[in-house]
Order: structure tokens, then sequence, then C-alpha cells
């Protein structure tokens, strides 16, 4: 087993969580136990970086009844893990745009490389010209933040406005912010909803139907519907997002439900 293998099987597995709809890969990693020691191995040698409660509770599972077979596994393993950045910056110079993309985000955090925003910003931007969205996204990010940057706005709507025609739906979010803000492009509020509810619509972004929820509901930037308004409120703290139940308590929105 190298780490090349671990490489393919982390983008591989990331694919995959990006493929399943959230019921099905949930039903995945908890039945399947080759995945989950597969996630364990990827979470161990941080290929693969814990960003939803479920994979951390299989993960810290996993750990606690890893067998001593599992434990040489991952020590034999480790002994690789100073050839991953390695692999990733080989792919990179080769032109893989997915790999400039992952090698720009190690460069962006401090972690298994020392952090370098310059070095990040130059394989995001070599990303960026293969039209990877992510870069694209993540350079909107950088600039729009200021990280370790001069803050720019004006071009971080620019790389936002790339990435949401190539298909990124928490950059159709960031230029809702905007527009409705007036930050880095002149305010527009129907040019806000418009974007907010690209993003809940077919990104599914909870935080984008509780924009184009309250927008609706009080008839800002567009005509005032307070059924569909509620309706998208309602949907957004289904999917658990805090400040929509927050907003449906305040404005007792219970009271339009027939």
């Amino acid at each position: 087993m190298s780490i090349f293998f671990l490489e393919i099987s982390a983008l591989k597995f990331n694919i995959l969580i990006q493929t399943f709809d959230n019921k099905n890969y949930k039903l995945l990693l908890k039945n399947n136990k080759k995945v989950q020691i597969l996630l364990f191995c990827l979470i161990k040698l941080s290929i693969f970086v814990v960003s939803n409660l479920l994979l951390y509770k299989i993960y810290k599972k996993m750990k606690r009844i890893a067998s001593i077979k599992y434990v040489l596994f991952f020590v034999i393993l480790l002994c690789f893990t100073r050839t991953n950045a390695q692999t990733f910056v080989r792919a990179a110079q080769d032109g893989d745009a997915n790999a400039q993309y992952k090698l720009g985000k190690m460069y962006s955090q401090d972690g298994k490389m020392q952090k370098d925003i310059k070095k990040a910003i130059y394989w995001y931007k070599k990303a960026a010209e293969q039209n990877q969205k992510d870069a694209i996204m993540a350079l909107g990010d950088i600039y729009y933040y200021g990280t370790d940057v001069n803050q720019n706005v004006h071009l971080a709507f620019t790389y936002y406005k790339q990435a949401s025609e190539l298909g990124n739906y928490e950059a159709d979010f960031s230029l809702g912010e905007m527009y409705a803000q007036g930050v880095g492009v002149a305010k527009h509020l129907p040019s806000a909803f418009e974007y907010y509810k690209k993003a809940a619509d077919k990104g599914g972004l909870a935080k984008a139907m509780f924009k184009t929820g309250t927008m609706l509901f009080e008839g800002k930037g567009v005509k005032q519907d307070k059924a569909q308004g509620i309706n998208y409120i309602k949907l957004a703290f289904n999917e658990g997002y805090p400040t929509a139940l927050e907003y449906w308590n305040e404005n007792q929105l219970w009271q339009y439900e027939e």
C-alpha cells in the first residue's frame, strides 16, 4: 500500500461525497466498514479533512475499535506521509488542475506544509487558468477577506463571478452578499435576490434559502410574497440553519401558516 494509492483514494472519496446526496452517503458510511476504515486512514494521514459531524463520529468510533493489525498498518503508512506533498507538487507541475488547487489549499493554511499565501495564490491561479472553479472561488475569498494580502473586494467580485459562471454555488451566495451590501459592486437588491435564489434552488445552500426567504417575506428587491418567503425560511431551518429559526420565532411566522 503506497501513499499514491491513498491520494487517489482521497480524491475518489471526495468525489464520492460530492456526488452522493446527504442521505445516501450517510448510509454508505454507516454500513460499509471498508469505507470507514479507509476514511480513518485518510484522516490519520491528514489527507481528508473532517468537516462533517457524521464523519467525525465514525472516525472516533474507528479510532476506538481499530485492531492491532490496523494500528500497525497506520504506522507503516505514516512512514510515507512526507511524500504526500511531493505527490501533489509533481501532479501540479504536470498541469493537473485539481492537484494545483489542492496544493494551493495546502499552502493557504498551516498543516503539512508551511503556510505561504504567495505560493497558495500562485497555484490557485494556475488551476484557475484551467477553469478549476474551487480554485477561482478560493482566490475570491482571499481577496474578499484580505487573507494575508491587501483586501481587494473588486477583484474578489471578479473571481466570484467567474466561479459562479462555472457552477460554484458558494460563489453565487457571495455575489448575493456583495450586491446586497454594495461591497465591490453597486448595491442592487434584485441582483442579490437572483444570486441568493440560484444558490438556494440549485446549490441547496441553507443560508441562501434563508436570504431568499426573508427578501420574499419582506418584499426587498423582489415583489413581496409572504407565503413563498415562509416556505424558503422553513426549508432553511429544516436544513439546520439556526438563524432561520430565530427569524421564524422573532417574526412569529407560524401565524401565517394555514
